[in-house]
């Protein structure tokens, strides 16, 4: 038995889009764009891929599928194939829900705590290790942490007072020029001149994505402040303060090293 290809359907059929659904359609497709480029990018570089940030971009370009066959007016799948797939994902969600709220309960309190604490100073050793600042802000939830990394690169400069302050010098100036090796944007601290700061540029963002990625994988960019040093007549540049990230996988900052190996 022969079956009928769908798009048979609409062999000699034209569309013209209105301006408000192309734009739509152009936000849409650079938006599911991105999502697959960071897994393709993940893949090319042999990095290890959370299934749960697969299963996120996966669903959401499902999603914006759908938002594509309204915009020309396609069905791809009949009514009653969606309503069952939906109706199995509902029941296998319900399902995951119930066995994590069984294997909630069954962690004691206090283990859960101290899990969470070590999970949290894991995270501050590993930033401060790699001495852009400090973890600003961490807090835990159902879903995963949300945590706000400081940019202030404070934790390299070469402090007055050392016993070694050549040694210093020349340590600061080898870390700063790695720094810009790799790619990143570094201005002049408004204050301590011998001190550098990240600009705020797309460049930097996009690093420090990376480099958040590299060692957890999961984690999803959510923005970034920035404050504005110098004056009307010498230029007022945007310097990075600090950038936020979800991770939905706790099991990926449990996985960075312990703090006293750094």
């Amino acid at each position: 038995m022969l079956v009928p290809n769908p798009q048979d359907e609409y062999l000699g059929q034209t569309t013209v889009l209105s301006a408000d659904q192309a734009e739509v359609l152009e936000r849409e497709a650079r938006s599911d764009a991105f999502g697959v480029a960071h897994l393709v990018t993940l893949a090319k570089q042999g990095e290890p891929i959370a299934k749960g940030l697969a299963y996120a971009v996966l669903s959401v370009r499902e999603s914006r599928l759908a938002e594509f066959t309204k915009i020309f007016g396609i069905e791809l799948d009949s009514a009653t194939a969606r309503a069952d797939r939906f109706a199995a994902l509902r029941a296998a969600n319900i399902r995951v829900a119930q066995l994590e709220h069984q294997l909630g309960a069954a962690v004691p309190v206090d283990a859960l705590q101290l899990a969470l604490r070590s999970m949290e100073e894991q995270l501050r050793g590993w930033w401060r290790a790699l001495g852009l600042g400090h973890v600003a802000e961490v807090s835990f939830g159902g879903y995963g942490a949300r945590m706000k990394l400081s940019c202030g690169l404070s934790s390299r400069r070469p402090w007055a007072g050392s016993d070694t302050p050549a040694t210093d010098r020349q340590a600061h100036a080898e870390w700063v020029a790695a720094l810009r090796e790799k790619g990143f944007h570094l201005v002049p601290a408004p204050v301590n001149k011998c001190a550098v700061v990240l600009a705020d540029c797309e460049i930097n963002q996009q690093l420090l994505c990376s480099l958040v990625r590299s060692a957890l994988p999961s984690a999803q960019f959510e923005g970034s402040r920035s404050v504005y040093f110098g004056t009307e007549t010498t230029g007022r540049a945007p310097v990075l303060r600090d950038v936020t990230f979800f991770v939905p996988e706790l099991q990926d900052i449990a996985a960075l090293p312990a703090p006293s190996t750094y």
